[in-house]
């Protein structure tokens, strides 16, 4: 019967024969000459599973990673989180060392590390089933490097990962667009306004305002029934302070919308035009200047804005009384003009990244 399956040629292992499963591990984070080399240090938080390749937010240096040297990873090991969040996953881009909660798949010659980056995430929820503990999840590396798949011959793996690599190398074009045409907008920004400060003589019909003048700030909400990955009912984005959280049935904000992190977080401003359900660790602005309020965001220092002590804290009031300085509507009507078709194509790009991985995410059980 040529429609049954496995195929004849697809053989019956575990993830454990395919190559060498690592357990990372974190150097010590008293000795300071540990950190800050050349090394990257992978953590689930740096893990962006809309992303093939993650930018870690630590580094280790050559005596760190000497002192863990039985836990470095090679170029093209599969990252797979095994505590906590299981299933967030990446690709290695060189040498390097990963924490505790991720086991490392480094696939041997005769195998596709990029055919198993993807056949990882259509088996996370079958890996899930089998995660231990009881308020913590928990794959220890001899449940996974066990876990038993079917496996395609390496001319079929690599027919698989490149069809479904051809949509993440186009939503990876997209993101490096995204990224210059948001470097342009700065660049206007600061052309514009940048040579101006609160305390400075301002051309005539500008003044000294508040951030609340020209824009709505308010906070998010605390969530129900949230559904680590997308499904038909839960796929509204849930947004912490840096990234997506998971998704919820309802919405709260559409269309152009700002989001920073009021609480634990600080900095980072995520803009969004489309349904979302801020969490209730965030503040959100919505303003008809939109993207003169997006660049205002971005250039506020939120350390000096700091009201926590344990951790840090912004206020929807101090946020409102943020003084800046405010043009007169013709120097702003002429700055949208200006960077509307910068921000259009932006959002063109970001439909088109969602209709990719989408496209994408219903091939991968197919295949």
């Amino acid at each position: 019967n040529s429609s049954s399956f496995p195929p004849s040629d697809w053989v019956e292992t575990t993830l454990g024969e395919v190559g060498k499963t690592i357990t990372g591990k974190t150097p010590s984070t008293k000795e300071d000459s540990f950190w800050n080399g050349e090394i990257p240090f992978i953590t689930p938080t740096d893990i962006n599973n809309d992303l093939r390749y993650c930018i870690p937010a630590r580094t280790i240096s050559e005596k760190g990673k000497e002192s863990l040297k039985t836990t470095i990873i090679p170029k093209d090991a599969i990252c797979y989180t095994s505590i906590a969040s299981i299933g967030l996953l990446c690709i290695s881009k060189q040498e390097s060392l990963t924490n505790q909660q991720i086991n490392s798949l480094i696939v041997d010659e005769n195998n596709d590390h990029l055919f198993f980056y993807y056949y990882l995430k259509f088996l996370t929820p079958s890996l899930k089933k089998i995660a231990g503990g009881t308020t913590t999840h928990i794959i220890n590396k001899t449940q996974f490097e066990n876990f038993p798949i079917l496996l395609p011959p390496l001319s079929e793996q690599q027919a698989i990962a490149s069809v479904l690599s051809a949509f993440d190398d186009k939503i990876e074009l997209l993101r490096e667009e995204n990224k210059t045409l948001e470097e342009l907008g700065q660049v206007i920004f600061k052309e514009w306004f940048g040579k101006y400060g609160v305390d400075d003589a301002l051309p005539e019909g500008w003044r000294v305002g508040k951030l609340g003048e020209i824009c709505e700030i308010t906070s998010g909400k605390r969530p129900e029934n949230i559904s680590e990955i997308k499904t038909e009912l839960n796929k509204i984005p849930l947004l912490g302070a840096t990234k997506i959280m998971g998704f919820v049935e309802n919405y709260l904000f559409d269309g152009r919308t700002l989001i920073i992190g009021r609480v634990g977080t600080h900095g980072e401003v995520q803009r969004f035009n489309e349904k979302i359900f801020p969490s209730d660790n965030t503040l959100v602005i919505k303003s008809d200047d939109f993207v003169f309020v997006y660049q205002i965001l971005k250039s506020i220092d939120y350390v000096k804005m700091n009201r926590g002590a344990v951790q840090p804290l912004i206020t929807q009031t101090d946020l409102k009384n943020y003084e800046i300085i405010i043009p007169n509507d013709e120097v702003l009507q002429n700055f949208k003009e200006a960077t509307n078709p910068v921000f259009e194509k932006i959002d063109q790009n970001n439909s088109q990244i969602q209709s990719l991985a989408r496209s994408r995410d219903e091939l991968l059980p197919r295949l």
